[in-house]
């Protein structure tokens, strides 16, 4: 008999894809990043302003190092899957498939993502990571949660007559 039934699981995965994405949504209104010297502080750093900066990664590929590369590819999956997942759950019930590459594609863009941008920003001499940083690596990891929540219904056996 399972600790919970598939309905409460579900539930449970809903809750935690739309905790994820009201977290998605307080990363774009805080600071990313606090900068170390005065003089940078005054400048507008909250989440929002990296959807500024994406043209700018992408129009020359020779100025962008792989570090970055990660970075951007995570941030970018990472975005479309926090917006999509609440949706998706009648979806991720029904397909295995889509399941799967939910759980990959939730994983790697939160271990790239996370996985380099928090150090980056900690080892960095001009910078901290701010809170806006670790909401967004929150909403990531409560969305990769969510999918371990996911179950499907399990039809019941056919009774089989015997004559």
């Amino acid at each position: 008999m399972p600790l919970l039934s598939v309905p409460v699981m579900n539930r449970t995965a809903r809750i935690l894809f739309l905790t994820a994405l009201a977290c998605f949504v307080a990363f774009h209104f805080v600071r990313f990043t606090i900068f170390l010297d005065p003089s940078l502080s005054a400048t507008d750093n909250t989440g929002w302003r990296i959807w500024g900066e994406l043209p700018d990664a992408f129009r020359d590929f020779s100025r962008v190092d792989a570090e970055e590369m990660v970075i951007w590819s995570g941030f970018l999956t990472s975005s479309l899957l926090l917006a999509s997942s609440p949706l998706l759950v009648p979806v991720l019930k029904l397909s295995r498939l889509a399941w799967w590459l939910g759980v990959l594609a939730s994983g790697v863009a939160m271990l790239g993502f996370g996985g380099v941008i928090i150090p980056v920003l900690s080892k960095a001499d001009y910078a901290v990571p701010g809170p806006g940083a670790y909401c967004l690596f929150a909403a990531m990891l409560l969305n990769f949660t969510g999918f371990f929540f996911i179950r499907r219904e399990i039809p019941p056996n056919p009774v089989i007559e015997t004559a």
